[in-house]
């Protein structure tokens, strides 16, 4: 379990973003997007030729939603980094950043109180067998919410960034949290029960191999350590959970994965249907991790994705927004950048994903915040601070990042999951789920967004 503590610890060395240096692959068939890369730099009319041969392959869809190979080759892209390739500033100064209150755990005079409790903590998740966890991205639906979680334990020493040095005695790959009063949310959100096979213990929703095989030799095929939600999201009455397998936990913030795919409820989260058969992301697709959230039409799901780790950069793909597409490969588009109206354009082959949003990204969340009329986007920038970019179209040009939270602050801090029903004040006032490495609880959060500029 030694590398499974270390998977998402808050440190980087120098250097450690190489690991996800930009290739420029070529065009593939149909299905979700396969390679890490560079985006355009905007020249004079948005556009710029990369003509970069390397050496390798990338992920492409085969038949059934498979993954095959293809060669890397040159590739013409569009640009969304702006007509002139100038980045704009955030417009706004982020201010009293609150944590308010604790997720999971023990509250201080809960029944479970005697395992390390927490004056923070307002849901007693221990008697669900919940300790420790971490993420906790967010679907709303038909006037429920839902919370997900990634790897989490019945127990959870303070300090530890995970289990026990021994074999956790239950150890969930995910867990899904049912919060029946979402209305009800600034002073915390009460999660109400969880997916539950026995309605006392809470149930990994989407099974996990849990180490088996070698999963220290990154070698070794066919090794799952673990498979982690990354983002939640529903449409048409169906709930998805969007996860990565992990092949391997490398150094601070490094991971592989064997594959990326969804999962699926159609009772309301009661059970879940992994749907690998159907539509997989490969190993070294930048959509291995996504965040998740409607277009303005309401036409489409818009996937902002980046690769396994946190140093690789966003790319954008589409689908529309009905679960029958969702589930299909080639429904799948990929944002090629702008025209000359500044109007986005759209490819059916995944190698013509240019980047939204340069590297590092971890853990991104995004979401249009209706009150400012703008688009917001929160991530781990690589191993270091929480930061926030906002963009007045979803595509972009993305603002420079300004700090939301800070590793001084909260240390051992990633993830700040968002979702557009926990907003106040007309947009002013955010609210999100963090993590914290080394109490390895979630914690919800608070910020506003006034003034005129970052101050960071």
């Amino acid at each position: 379990m030694k590398r499974l503590r270390q998977k998402r610890g808050p440190g980087v060395r120098a250097g450690d973003g190489a690991r996800y240096a930009p290739i420029v692959p070529a065009a593939a068939p149909h299905g979700p997007g396969r390679r890490h890369g560079t985006g355009g730099l905007g020249t004079r009319h948005g556009w710029l030729v990369l003509a970069l041969v390397l050496g390798g392959v990338l992920a492409s869809p085969g038949a059934a939603g498979t993954l095959q190979a293809a060669v890397v080759e040159p590739l013409v892209v569009g640009s969304a980094a702006g007509q002139h390739g100038t980045i704009p500033s955030f417009p706004y100064a982020v201010t009293g950043l609150t944590r308010i209150a604790q997720l999971i755990g023990s509250p201080p005079h809960g029944p479970s109180a005697g395992r390390d409790p927490s004056p923070h903590a307002i849901n007693d998740t221990t008697r669900w067998g919940i300790c420790g966890g971490d993420l906790g991205s967010l679907i709303y639906a038909d006037g429920v919410a839902y919370i997900a979680l990634g790897d989490n334990y019945t127990t959870c020493p303070p300090g530890s960034g995970g289990p026990a040095p021994a074999s956790p005695p239950d150890w969930r790959s995910n867990a899904v949290g049912i919060i029946a009063d979402p209305g009800n949310f600034k002073h915390g959100l009460r999660i109400t029960r969880w997916v539950s096979r026995d309605g006392h213990h809470a149930s990994e929703v989407i099974a996990s191999q849990h180490d088996a095989g070698d999963c220290q030799n990154t070698a070794t095929a066919g090794c799952e350590v673990t498979r982690i939600p990354t983002y939640g999201f529903a449409t048409q009455g169906r709930l998805f959970l969007a996860f990565m397998s992990v092949h391997h936990w490398g150094d601070a913030g490094q991971w592989d994965v064997n594959y990326s795919s969804l999962a699926m409820s159609t009772n309301r989260g009661k059970t879940w249907t992994v749907e690998t058969p159907r539509i997989t992301w490969g190993a070294r697709s930048n959509f291995a991790q996504v965040a998740v959230t409607p277009d303005p039409e309401g036409t489409h799901l818009l996937f902002y994705g980046i690769p396994a780790g946190r140093f690789g950069a966003a790319r954008l793909m589409r689908v529309p927004r009905s679960w029958a597409s969702v589930l299909t490969p080639h429904s799948y588009q990929y944002f090629a950048g702008t025209d000359r109206a500044g109007a986005p354009r759209w490819s059916s082959a995944p190698g013509h994903a240019i980047v939204v949003a340069q590297a590092p990204v971890g853990e991104l969340s995004v979401i249009y915040n209706p009150g400012l009329k703008r688009w917001l986007m929160t991530y781990l920038q690589g191993g270091g601070d929480l930061v926030i970019r906002t963009a007045a179209h979803y595509w972009g040009p993305w603002s420079e990042p300004c700090s939301l939270a800070t590793q001084q602050e909260y240390p051992g801090l990633y993830g700040a999951y968002m979702n557009p029903h926990f907003l106040a004040d007309n947009g002013r006032t955010i609210y999100f789920v963090m993590s914290q490495w080394g109490p390895y609880r979630i914690f919800w959060m608070r910020a506003t967004l006034g003034g005129t500029r970052c101050a960071s």
